[in-house]
Parts: structure tokens; sequence; C-alpha cells
């Protein structure tokens, strides 16, 4: 059976998102929505090469995408089983109220890379002076 794909391009972003449950009012004022999309696709759907139902197929997609029917079923169900409220925040949640910019770093911001180091110095230092101690000589 050989297929063919009909590219649909179903792809009505009308501004809602959608969450993850630990997404809710309480936790999008600590988070901020990317500016761009992180992955997006467009829909295939695959019917028979040759098959008679393909250009009546087309056209029911092309009527049902012109009618705006995917717009006002997804805006349906952001009503029936999303927050509006949780949508505007999210919405909002794109404009920065604060310079975000680059920041100096201060010691304090530093101090745990400066640990880091001084353990590694440590331990290599304890590492060698053990070597030296109970490694075995060799013959030349």
């Amino acid at each position: 059976m050989r297929v063919v794909h009909v590219q649909t391009d179903l792809n009505c972003f009308t501004g809602h998102f959608t969450t993850e449950p630990h997404i809710n009012e309480g936790t999008v004022a600590h988070r901020r929505i990317m500016r761009g999309t992180l992955y997006w696709s467009h829909l295939y759907i695959l019917v028979r090469k040759g098959s008679p139902y393909t250009e009546h197929f087309r056209n029911l997609v092309s009527r049902i995408r012109d009618a705006g029917l995917p717009i006002y079923w997804e805006a349906a169900v952001i009503r029936k089983y999303m927050s509006e409220r949780l949508q505007l925040q999210i919405a909002t949640s794109r404009v920065l109220d604060k310079n975000t910019g680059p920041t100096k770093l201060n010691l304090n911001q530093l101090q745990g890379a400066f640990f880091l180091l001084v353990l590694g110095q440590a331990l290599a230092l304890i590492n060698f002076f053990a070597e030296l101690a109970f490694g075995k000589k060799q013959k030349v």
C-alpha cells in the first residue's frame, strides 16, 4: 500500500495558550513566555495514492479553515476547560516590567564557582601527596 500525504495547514494561532497542570495563576507571576515558538509542525493526513476522496478532502479542509471553525473550536475549548483569567495572565507575562539586560556579577554570585575551584585544587594536592607517599617506586 502506497500512501501520499495531504497537507492541511491548520495552523490557526489565535493567541490562546495550552498549559500544563502545574502552571496556574500563582505560578505565572514567576514565569514568562518565550517570544518564539519552541516547536511547531504541519498536520499531515495520509491517504492512499490515487484515492478518489483526496480532492474532496482537500476541499473540505479548505472550507473548514476558511469558515474559521478551527479558531471557533479553539476558543470554545479554552472557554469551557481553561481559565480566561489565566490566559490573560500568560499573555501579559510577555511584557517585562523591569530591565533584564546584562548585569555586573558580584562576589556573592561567583562564590560557588570559587568554592568548587578551591575544592578541586585541594583534592588534587591531597591526591598528589598520597601518590608520593604510597606510590610504588619503579626501577629504571
